[in-house]
């Protein structure tokens, strides 16, 4: 089942109309067995003392990475008691081990976060209800603490009391050229890695890689990873690497860069990084540069979804996917078309489990089920094996496409890394290319040049455009 979040904002115009609950966003609910999570004095500086948070199929790096260590977990589930923090239960991940508290990072900024312009109102009205109001009292949703002035520094003259995030360190790369552009009234940026003995005379094939929450692309480039540029020299494409951007959820949260996949892990921000992304793959096809019909999305975690994402909402554009460790966290597009998939997961991820329960969204074997669903395949799965890895594929899918999944035994949620026993991204360039009969097809318009079979396009006087795959 694909879950969805759906987020309500209750407008607030005036101040009468402030007394009723500003109906903030709440953060995304954890399961059942996070509600045996409890506040609990440190006796010692470890992790998990209590083993909840592994018990929830959670890591501290996990928690800190999507919700920060400041976060109070009652925000996530309102049976957790106010006042317990991420750093409480993750000293050692939150540099906290001295001083139980983590200092905090401040910035002068009025409604960093965007929830009072969301909820339609401002700094100045909330300042004649009063900078010490406690917004708790008027949404038990929001943290109990959490006063007008913190959220309007400016407004309230409390600059020294603010407590958001700092801009992202990211991008500071030099060994690949950088790229930006304006989207949304947002500056976004993108490596690029274009192999010295591409062709210039035709279109060749792209791959836009999505790295994962809280990293930087400059980690997805170096010597972190194993793959994507290596494989770029051997089979003649284009690889593109997008920033995500650093984001506060509508309470004044601070996130780490992240892709709006869905359920996570926007906080609300409605980010258009599905804008974005096409935006960024119509520049290179426009251009000539790039085969429309060899578009390739790949990814790590919230890469991963933010990958299957732009295939389940925009296959007219996406040839397919092959990335590690998620899955989809969305319904498809009402004209949604086939495309063939890959997922490399670990059977030991703790972060996005491979067949446990997940915060949101399906583990890797449910994926594996989900696609099968939207590509109209066959019940029979192809099950072989490689290198000691597990390969279950679902073949003859709508349009000659295939679903697979990849199991790499004993790995955790970098299935990709140079900790693995295996170049697993050109495992999955060899799967996907062997199981999906679509991705080995050249296809061409009427005028000769390539094309999208999955393209809805037309022509002056509504005649579409044809194109043939052989």
């Amino acid at each position: 089942m694909i879950v969805l979040v759906l987020v309500t904002i209750t407008a607030v115009a005036d101040v009468p109309t402030l007394q009723k609950k500003l109906d903030f966003q709440k953060q995304l609910q954890f399961p059942a067995l996070l509600k045996k999570m409890h506040k609990r004095k440190l006796q010692v500086c470890r992790d998990d003392a209590g083993g909840d948070v592994a018990a929830a199929g959670a890591s501290c790096s996990f928690l800190k990475n999507s919700f920060g260590c400041d976060l109070d977990l009652s925000t996530l589930n309102d049976a957790q008691p106010v006042g317990t923090l991420v750093k409480m239960m993750c000293p050692v991940t939150c540099d906290v081990c001295e001083t139980g508290l983590a200092p905090p990072i401040k910035e002068c900024k009025d409604d960093a976060g965007g929830g009072l312009a969301a909820a339609g109102t401002s700094c100045s009205t909330m300042k004649t209800l009063g900078c010490d109001l406690d917004l708790n009292t008027m949404d038990d949703s929001i943290p109990v603490g959490t006063l007008v002035k913190m959220v309007c520094p400016l407004t309230c003259n409390s600059c020294e009391e603010a407590d958001v995030a700092p801009a992202a360190s990211c991008l500071r790369s030099k060994s690949l050229p950088l790229e930006c552009f304006e989207h949304d009234n947002k500056k976004r940026c993108y490596y690029i890695y274009r192999p010295a003995n591409l062709p210039t005379d035709r279109p060749v094939p792209l791959v836009v890689f999505f790295h994962g929450l809280g990293a930087c692309t400059d980690d997805m480039i170096g010597s972190f990873t194993v793959g994507w540029k290596e494989l770029a020299e051997k089979e003649g494409f284009i690889v593109l690497y997008p920033q995500g951007l650093d984001k506060h959820s509508l309470s004044g949260i601070p996130v780490s860069p992240n892709w709006n996949a869905g359920p996570c892990c926007d906080m609300g921000q409605a980010t258009d990084d599905f804008g974005f992304t096409k935006k960024l793959i119509s520049n290179y096809v426009q251009n000539g540069t790039v085969d429309p019909s060899k578009v390739y999305m790949a990814g790590h975690s919230n890469g991963c979804g933010m990958a299957q994402y732009m295939a389940a909402r925009a296959s007219d554009i996406v040839s397919g996917v092959i990335c590690h460790a998620w899955g989809l966290l969305v319904e498809p597009s009402s004209d949604y078309a086939a495309v063939p998939i890959v997922v490399v997961h670990g059977d030991s991820d703790l972060t996005t489990p491979y067949d446990g329960r997940l915060f949101f969204g399906s583990n890797a074997v449910e994926n594996l089920e989900n696609w099968r669903t939207l590509n109209k395949c066959p019940d029979t799965m192809v099950e072989t094996e490689e290198n000691g890895f597990g390969i279950s594929s679902y073949q003859n899918c709508a349009g000659g496409t295939s679903v697979s999944l990849i199991t790499i035994p004993d790995e955790d949620h970098y299935p990709f890394s140079v900790n693995s026993p295996g170049d697993t991204t050109q495992l999955a360039w060899k799967v996907f290319h062997e199981t999906s009969k679509q991705s080995n097809l050249k296809c061409t318009d009427t005028s000769g040049q390539p094309c999208n079979p999955n393209k809805r396009r037309l022509l002056f006087g509504g005649r579409p455009i044809i194109c043939t795959c052989a």
